[in-house]
């Protein structure tokens, strides 16, 4: 899922920085981990949530970081492999679909 996202956010002209792919040593615990992974929100600009963020600690702590930035969310979702924009951080569903 992260491959798919990843690839239409690319394909509509964003950098994408996927959690996914950062270096991560895996002997770590989950704090260093998402140390890792806030830093790199930190330089970026939006926030692309998948499907089950809501029920992920780290994303929800993610999608936190990023609302108080005010940073431009995006949802994907899944099962139509669609992108909808959410500049205002509606919840899923009620976005714009492209």
């Amino acid at each position: 899922m992260f491959a798919a996202a990843q690839k239409e956010m690319e394909a509509l002209g964003y950098e994408v920085v996927n959690p996914m792919l950062l270096a991560h040593n895996h002997n770590k615990s989950w704090e260093w981990y998402m140390a890792i992974d806030i830093l790199a929100l930190l330089e970026c600009d939006h926030i692309c949530l998948l499907p089950g963020w809501d029920i992920s600690r780290g994303a929800r702590l993610e999608h936190a970081i990023a609302q108080l930035r005010g940073m431009d969310c995006f949802y994907w979702f899944e099962k139509t492999e669609q992108l909808a924009i959410n500049p205002k951080h509606c919840p899923p569903g009620e976005a714009d679909y492209l």
